[in-house]
């Protein structure tokens, strides 16, 4: 049993999306035709992914094998033992998360619940803890870089544009957008934020990508680019985590979209 952010001002995380497909989204709404042109370039869909350094929860090894962190309390560090470590994620329209290749969503793709997008928007939380804290059978301590990917789908929230008497338009709706950050407390009962998106120390860490998934639709099921997946297996690991990123997209590539599969960028 935990208890995750409670109201807004508790996430220190912020909404974060592909680039290009902030440029390719059109709100008016009222263009049919350039709504379909623009769905298009927001496909494949996105991967975010974040390392989160050992460093940054401060962890290290005690003489009795457990994992110890740092409190930073008043400017000074405080050495304290881990208690738990919290993944709190939401993501629209849909997404499934994972750490360290290990996937942590057991109801996905069909997170979060559909509510009104425009009111409220629910998250998940996850007890990563054993990432955090669990020991080798050697006793040594685990003390190894971690990493938090997100594989997105379209879900209600950036569905295929259609026509008739079906009026999705008239739900809120936007690009393939997520929010995370890991709640780590110690075992004094402080609290460190870290991981999290779009601020803070998080800020510079995540990196977004088009991956293997190139339509998901609530009705109609996924659509997987198999070579894309085979190509880019591992790349929610530390071994397949690489810092060299692309700044920036060109328009050429905004209107290939295939050009940006397996680019990282921040």
């Amino acid at each position: 049993f935990a208890v995750g952010p409670q109201n807004e001002q508790d996430w220190q995380g912020k909404w974060i999306v592909h680039p290009s497909d902030m440029d390719t989204f059109d709100t008016t709404k009222r263009n049919v035709r350039l709504q379909c042109e623009n769905w298009k370039l927001r496909r494949p869909l996105p991967l975010f992914r974040v390392v989160i350094p050992s460093r940054e929860v401060g962890m290290t090894a005690s003489s009795n094998g457990s994992n110890l962190g740092v409190a930073v309390e008043g400017g000074d560090d405080v050495v304290e033992e881990i208690q738990s470590a919290l993944l709190v994620i939401s993501g629209l329209g849909s997404f499934r998360a994972s750490i360290d290749g290990i996937p942590l969503s057991t109801s996905g793709p069909i997170d979060p619940p559909f509510t009104d997008y425009s009111k409220r928007v629910m998250y998940r939380g996850f007890d990563v803890t054993p990432f955090f804290v669990s020991d080798h059978d050697d006793g040594t301590t685990m003390t190894q870089n971690h990493v938090i990917g997100v594989t997105m789908g379209s879900g209600w929230w950036d569905h295929r544009p259609v026509s008739g008497m079906a009026k999705p338009n008239l739900l809120p709706r936007g690009p393939a957008t997520v929010i995370a950050q890991v709640i780590i407390t110690y075992a004094s009962g402080k609290t460190r934020v870290v991981g999290q998106t779009g601020g803070g120390e998080g800020m510079s860490q995540w990196q977004v990508s088009r991956g293997h998934i190139r339509e998901s639709d609530l009705f109609t099921g996924e659509m997987v680019d198999l070579g894309v997946l085979s190509d880019m297996e591992g790349w929610d690991t530390t071994t397949g985590w690489r810092s060299n990123i692309v700044t920036a997209t060109t328009m050429d590539d905004r209107f290939d979209p295939s050009r940006e599969i397996n680019k990282w960028m921040r």
